[in-house]
């Protein structure tokens, strides 16, 4: 029996030839150029982000103790400044999306009514969580 299923296997497959094809794909210039730009975009190692500026002044000492005291009550929140002399920008957040600081932007607002949303490079890595 095992004889029989061999040789009608063998056969079968003796008149079946594989032939190997080759296929080319074509794209346009433009599909070329969006594939190279989101490969570059990707290996970034900064994007365009949100932050909330909430904070101006020129004293720096007076700076650092402002984000001291922010850290106690906001631990989960991300802190940074900017010096555009002769002041320092006090920063808060890093948002891949303008909807996702809202609800920071209004909390900070209560102690900082001049609270407003500016557009940032952001590292990666600080953006891993909101992407």
């Amino acid at each position: 029996m095992i004889f029989r299923f061999i040789a009608v296997l063998i056969l079968l497959t003796s008149g079946l030839q594989v032939q190997a094809q080759q296929v080319t794909v074509e794209y346009e210039p433009a599909i070329i150029e969006l594939m190279e730009d989101l490969a570059s975009y990707h290996k970034s190692k900064e994007r365009m982000g949100w932050r909330i500026q909430f904070y101006s002044t020129t004293d720096r000492r007076n700076m650092e103790q402002t984000i001291a005291r922010l850290k106690k009550t906001h631990k989960n929140t991300t802190f940074s400044w900017t010096y555009n002399s002769p002041f320092y920008q006090l920063r808060a957040g890093t948002f891949a999306h303008k909807s996702d600081a809202k609800a920071l932007l209004f909390a900070l607002k209560r102690e900082y009514p001049g609270a407003f949303l500016v557009q940032d490079k952001i590292s990666v890595s600080d953006l891993r969580g909101s992407l």
